[in-house]
């Protein structure tokens, strides 16, 4: 009963002015009980330009629970975001360029908490807000071509939370 593809169309357009990065998900799944529920599947977050093609970010879903009131005042904001089989590719190039920096959003106003994040972490820290984070199977692999570094990392389930108060400008 609800337009899904067309709420999938203006997610994905909303999340990727966000993050600086197309965003391509497979399907969507709406629901009201309990609060208003998106369940996103087959999500990839795109590197920026001038690194490889492979994703950013690829996760077989990523369930959220919305906050109403927030977002009738233009805050996203999270009661819960659960990510399964999220896979994170963080690469650093010779030159020194790094495909986990993300542009500040011009929409968004920093707020005084978020200045002390680094500059290039400023843009995805501002793009959501949750209380209770869960990745479940994750894996994060990290390469600085610079140094030659390599290192993964595999959790099979994390728990946390990442609270942000912000307001759309």
């Amino acid at each position: 009963f609800l337009p899904t593809e067309k709420i999938k169309a203006m997610a994905v357009e909303k999340g990727s002015a966000a993050l600086g990065r197309e965003i391509q998900v497979g399907g969507l799944d709406i629901s009201i009980w309990g609060g208003l529920g998106v369940v996103l599947q087959q999500v990839q977050i795109a590197n920026p330009t001038g690194f490889d093609a492979s994703p950013f970010l690829s996760a077989e879903k990523i369930d959220l629970k919305l906050r109403l009131l927030p977002l009738i005042f233009g805050d996203v904001k999270f009661d819960r975001l659960v990510i399964d089989k999220p896979a994170v590719n963080m690469v650093k190039t010779p030159t020194g360029a790094v495909n986990y920096a993300f542009a500040t959003p011009d929409s968004l106003k920093l707020p005084e908490e978020a200045k002390a994040i680094p500059a290039e972490g400023q843009g995805a820290a501002m793009a959501i807000s949750f209380d209770e984070l869960e990745v479940n199977d994750g894996t994060v692999s990290y390469r600085d071509d610079s140094s030659q570094v390599r290192l993964n990392a595999r959790k099979k389930r994390r728990s946390g939370g990442c609270p942000r108060p912000v307001r759309r400008a």
